[in-house]
């Protein structure tokens, strides 16, 4: 828990009482609430001395449990870090749906 933590602090998430939006964190007793940058649903990490008992998403308004999850990825990384786009990690094969399109845009198939 300790290392997870130390994590999260230096990946710039904000710990607060209570987890209310992406980018944060909150600890209680052997539980850590995270709300990663690129989940819809926050993780309730719930720990029993070093090892975790049960990782699930939870709803926001209710904090009560959604579904329980086997394993989870926590973006350790901030929203503004630019240091790449989002497609750059799309497949060439990809659906892309672009709002505004940038005229720039690297396109595999100019009918899109």
């Amino acid at each position: 828990m300790p290392a997870l933590l130390n994590a999260l602090s230096g990946a710039g998430y904000e710990r607060v009482a209570q987890v209310t939006t992406r980018g944060q964190f909150a600890v209680r007793g052997g539980i850590v609430d995270i709300f990663s940058w690129q989940t819809a649903l926050p993780l309730r990490i719930e720990f029993y001395s070093d090892e975790i008992e049960s990782l699930r998403e939870f709803d926001l308004d209710t904090q009560t449990s959604v579904r329980t999850r086997e394993q989870a990825s926590v973006l350790l990384s901030a929203a503004d870090d630019i240091s790449g786009r989002v497609r750059d990690y799309i497949t060439q094969d990809a659906l892309v749906i672009e709002l505004e399109p940038e005229s720039s845009s690297n396109r595999a198939n100019s009918n899109q």
